[in-house]
C-alpha cells in the first residue's frame, strides 16, 4: 500500500530543515515527499520459549532445568520441515518461600528460620528464530508438549531488508515524482530534471530481533513433530521508505 504525502511545493526558493545544510537552487523547482511500503512474505518467525525448574536446593532446580531445556531444544531444533537457530537470552536461580512468607513483611529474609527458603526455582528464556516462518507454530506446539512453561511467538522477520528496502525506495521516489508532475501540471508549468533526492526515512528492524545464532539444520532419522500441531499465520513484513525529492520546473 503506498500513501504520499505533499511536503511544499513553490515556484520560489525554500528553507526548511531538510534543505537547510544546501544551496537552494536558482530555478524554480517543486518540492515533495514520497512514501511507500513494500511488503513481502516472512522469512522467519522468534519463538519465546520460557523453561523452568524446581528443586529442594539450587543444583536439583538447575538440573531439572538443564534437563528440561535440553529436550525442549533438541525436539525444537529438529522439528520437521523447518530450521531453528536457538540463542538464550536470561537465566534466574531465586529461592521459594512458603505462602505466609510473600505478605511483603519479610523483607532480607534470613536462611533459618519460619521463613526460610522452602526450595528453589531455576529458570530460563530462550529465543528460537524459526524459518520458514509458516512453522512457527509447530515449533510452539512442540516446545510446548516437551516440557516449556510457556511458548509464545513474536511478528516474522526478513533475513535481509537490503532488497525490500531498495524496492520500498524506488516505489517512495515514484511517488515522489508522480506528485512533482501533477503539481507541474497545475501550475501551468512542465516538470525538469530532478535537482536533489534525499532518503527521508526508513523503518527497518531493530538490530536486537536479528537472528543471533546459525540455523540448527534438520537431519532425516531425527525428525520430530508435535502431536498436535498449532497452524499460525505470520503476517507479511513491511518495509517503509520515504524521500524527499527536489524537481525543476519550466514553463510549457
Amino acid at each position: 500500500m503506498m500513501r504520499a504525502v505533499i511536503l511544499a511545493a513553490c515556484l520560489g526558493l525554500m528553507s526548511g530543515p531538510a534543505f537547510a545544510r544546501a544551496e537552494p537552487p536558482r530555478e524554480p523547482f517543486i518540492a515533495v515527499r514520497g512514501e511507500a511500503a513494500v511488503s513481502l512474505p516472512a522469512d522467519y518467525a522468534t519463538l519465546v520459549i520460557e523453561l523452568r525448574g524446581e528443586g529442594d536446593d539450587r543444583i536439583s532446580a538447575l538440573r531439572q532445568l538443564e534437563e528440561t531445556r535440553s529436550r525442549v531444544i533438541d525436539g525444537v531444533s529438529r522439528l520437521q520441515g523447518a530450521r531453528a537457530g536457538v540463542t538464550s537470552r536470561q537465566a534466574d536461580v531465586q529461592p521459594a518461600y512458603d505462602p505466609q512468607c510473600n505478605d511483603g513483611r519479610y523483607g532480607g529474609r534470613r536462611a533459618t528460620g519460619a521463613c526460610a527458603p522452602t526450595g528453589y526455582i531455576a529458570t530460563m528464556t530462550v529465543w528460537a528464530d524459526i524459518s520458514p516462518a509458516e512453522r512457527i507454530g509447530a515449533a510452539a506446539s512442540l516446545a510446548s508438549e516437551l516440557g516449556a512453561s510457556s511458548a509464545s511467538f513474536r511478528t516474522g522477520r526478513l533475513a535481509d531488508h537490503r532488497a525490500a528496502y531498495a524496492a520500498a525506495l524506488q516505489a517512495a521516489y515514484a511517488d515522489a515524482r508522480r506528485q512533482a508532475e501533477a503539481m507541474a501540471q497545475a501550475s501551468g508549468m512542465q516538470l525538469g530534471e530532478i535537482i536533489r533526492l534525499q532518503d527521508a526515512d526508513v523503518q527497518l528492524e531493530d538490530p536486537e530481533d536479528q537472528p543471533q545464532a546459525a540455523a540448527i539444520m534438520v537431519t532425516g532419522s531425527r525428525i520430530t513433530r508435535p502431536t498436535v500441531e498449532l497452524q499460525a499465520a505470520v503476517p507479511p513484513v513491511a518495509v517503509e521508505a520515504t524521500v524527499t525529492a527536489v524537481f525543476a520546473i519550466r514553463p510549457r
